[in-house]
C-alpha cells in the first residue's frame, strides 16, 4: 500500500491548500513559448537572429534594434489550423482514433520602431521600439471514447484515504475536499459500507469486482493566448557593433473545460454502478516581466554574428476554478437513483519563475539575399512554481517542493537549431528555413523537425511578407491522475491510470504589413 501512502499525501496537501493542484505541465505550457512573428522571420524558421531590423528578430536578438535605417511600423496576422488526434489507450483491445480540428485567426504581432541619426557621433543611430507579439496559443479540443481498465472513482477513493492509516481507512468525511472526494462523498460514488462502526472506511461499487473498467468519454476543451509586449532600445556604433536591449512583460490568459463521463462494461452488469459525469472548469490569468540584451558584430559587409540573453520571467497567476459530479446507481431493489453535487468557487494566487535562454545567431548576407543560422538554449527544469507568495503555511511549502521536483523529473533542457535562406529578385523575395529542436521530455530522446516557407516584396516604403508552416508534436495525455494504489493487497494495480496519446499537426499562415518612413 505504499502508493497509496504516497499520493494520499500529496492530495491530502492539495485538500489543506484548497486549490486546483498546480502541476509540471501547467508550468510547461507557460515556459515553452515563443516569438510571434512577422511572415518573414516565419519563413526562414526564426533564423534572424544575426540579420535584424525586423520586429520578432529583434524580440530574439535586441541588438538588431541598431540596424534600423528608417522608422518602421509592422503588424502581422496569424491563420492557425490545429488538427488533434487523440486515442485512448487499451492494452486488451484497440480503441477508435477520434480528430478534432480548431481554426483561428489574429493578431500576430505589431511594432513601431523611430529613431535619430547622429552624423557627428560614432553611434551612428539610436533606435526606440514598442509592440507586443503573440508567443503561444492554447486553443485545442480533445475527444476519446473506448474501455480501458479502471476508473476516476479509484482517483476519488485515493483522495479519501488515510496516509496514516491501514487498508481503506479515510479521514472524516468533512475533512474531504470540496472539488472532487467531498463531491463523490455528497453524490454516494464513494461511501462508507459499514457506517455504524467507529472507523471511518470507503469504498466505490466498482471495487467489489476482481479487475474491472469502463467505458470512457472525455472532452477537454482549451483556449487561451499568451502575449508579450516589449519596450526596446538600441543602437548602431560605427557600423560595426549593434547592440539594445527590451523590457518585456509577458501576459497570457488561460481557460479548460473537461468533461469525463463513464459506463460500466456490459460484463460488470452486476454492479451498482450505472454512469458517473464529472465537470471541471478552470482560468487562469497573469502578468510578468523580463529584461533580454544582445548584440551583433559586423566584421565586414557580408558576415554578421548575433549573442543575446533573455533573463527568466516572473509571472504572477491568478487561477479560479470549480467542478459538478453526476452519479447515477442502483439500490438493492434495482430502482436507479441520481445525484448531483456541485463545488463552491475556488481561487487561488500564485506566481511562476519560467527559465532563462541564450541564442547565438550568424548570417551572410550578400546581393543574392541571405543564409542564416540560430542555436539557442533552454533549460525547463529552471521553470518553478512559487506557491507561497501570499501564504506561509507549511502545506503549500511542501507542495511547492512537490511539484518543482516533478517539474525536474519530467522535463530537460534543450538546444535547438533554426536555419534559413532567402533569395532576393529584384523586389520579390523567396524563403525557406527549418528548425530542428531536441524534445524537452526527459523520457524522449528524439528531435523535432518543423518545415516552413514564404514570399514577400520589399518596396522603398511598402512591404509585404507571406508564410506557411507546419509543427507536429506527439504526447501523452492524462484524463486523470492516480497514485496507481493496491486498494486490495493482492500485489495488482486497481487504480490504473488511463493514457491517452494525442498527434497534434499545427498548420500557421502569417500575413505581414509594413511602411517604411
Amino acid at each position: 500500500m505504499q502508493n497509496k501512502f504516497i499520493f494520499s499525501l500529496i492530495l491530502g496537501l492539495m485538500s489543506i491548500l484548497n486549490m486546483k493542484a498546480q502541476v509540471a505541465s501547467d508550468a510547461f505550457r507557460l515556459a515553452n513559448t515563443n516569438v510571434g512573428g512577422t511572415a518573414r522571420f516565419e519563413a526562414v524558421s526564426g533564423a534572424m537572429g544575426a540579420l535584424g531590423a525586423d520586429y520578432a528578430a529583434i524580440c530574439v536578438n535586441p541588438g538588431g534594434i541598431g540596424l534600423y535605417r528608417k522608422s518602421d511600423f509592422a503588424f502581422s496576422f496569424l491563420v492557425n489550423s490545429n488538427q488533434n488526434s487523440s486515442t485512448l489507450k487499451n492494452l486488451n483491445q484497440s480503441n477508435q482514433s477520434y480528430d478534432k480540428i480548431r481554426n483561428s485567426f489574429s493578431l500576430s504581432n505589431i511594432g513601431f520602431v523611430t529613431g535619430v541619426n547622429k552624423s557627428s557621433s560614432n553611434w551612428l543611430r539610436t533606435n526606440f521600439v514598442i509592440g507586443f507579439n503573440q508567443s503561444a496559443q492554447f486553443a485545442k479540443k480533445t475527444n476519446v471514447k473506448g474501455q480501458s481498465q479502471g476508473s476516476i472513482l479509484d482517483r476519488f477513493l485515493e483522495q479519501s484515504l488515510d496516509p496514516n492509516g491501514e487498508g481503506l481507512a479515510g479521514i472524516p468525511a468533512d475533512n474531504l475536499d470540496d472539488f472532487e472526494a467531498g463531491l463523490a462523498y455528497e453524490v454516494g460514488a464513494i461511501f462508507d459500507p459499514i457506517s455504524s462502526d467507529n472507523k471511518t472506511t470507503y469504498i466505490h461499487d466498482l471495487l467489489p469486482l476482481k479487475t474491472y473498467g469502463t467505458e470512457k468519454s472525455h472532452i477537454l476543451s482549451e483556449t487561451g493566448t499568451a502575449y508579450n509586449l516589449n519596450i526596446g532600445f538600441g543602437g548602431n556604433y560605427k557600423e560595426k557593433l549593434f547592440v539594445g536591449g527590451n523590457l518585456n512583460f509577458p501576459f497570457f490568459s488561460y481557460k479548460s473545460s473537461r468533461t469525463h463521463f463513464e459506463t460500466p462494461i456490459s460484463t460488470q452488469a452486476t454492479s451498482p454502478f450505472v454512469s458517473l459525469e464529472y465537470k471541471d472548469n478552470n482560468n487562469q490569468s497573469g502578468g510578468g516581466i523580463n529584461i533580454a540584451f544582445g548584440a551583433i558584430v559586423k566584421p565586414n559587409k557580408n558576415l554578421r554574428f548575433g549573442l543575446a540573453y533573455q533573463s527568466p520571467s516572473y509571472i504572477s497567476i491568478t487561477e479560479s476554478y470549480n467542478s459538478e459530479l453526476t452519479y447515477v446507481f442502483k439500490d438493492n431493489a434495482g430502482v436507479s437513483s441520481s445525484n448531483t453535487a456541485k463545488s463552491p468557487d475556488g481561487l487561488f494566487e500564485y506566481a511562476l519563475i519560467t527559465p532563462q535562454f541564450v541564442t547565438a545567431s550568424f548570417g551572410y548576407v550578400a546581393k543574392f539575399g541571405f543564409l542564416t543560422a540560430d542555436v539557442q538554449y533552454k533549460d525547463f527544469n529552471q521553470t518553478k512554481y512559487l506557491l507561497t507568495i501570499e501564504s506561509d503555511a507549511p502545506a503549500d511549502a511542501e507542495y511547492q517542493k512537490i511539484v518543482n521536483a516533478d517539474i525536474d523529473k519530467q522535463y530537460k533542457s534543450v538546444w535547438k537549431a533554426n536555419l534559413g535562406a532567402e533569395l532576393a529578385l529584384d523586389k520579390s523575395r523567396i524563403r525557406l528555413g527549418t528548425s530542428i529542436s531536441q524534445s524537452p521530455f526527459a523520457n524522449e530522446d528524439k528531435w523535432l523537425i518543423a518545415p516552413s516557407a514564404g514570399l514577400g516584396y520589399r518596396g522603398n516604403k511598402t512591404y509585404f511578407d507571406v508564410s506557411f508552416s507546419k509543427r507536429t508534436n506527439q504526447e501523452n495525455y492524462l484524463p486523470y491522475i492516480t497514485g496507481s494504489s493496491d486498494f486490495n493487497d493482492d500485489g495488482n494495480t486497481d487504480a490504473v491510470q488511463p493514457i491517452v496519446e494525442t498527434k497534434l499537426n499545427q498548420y500557421q499562415v502569417v500575413m505581414t504589413f509594413g511602411f517604411k518612413f
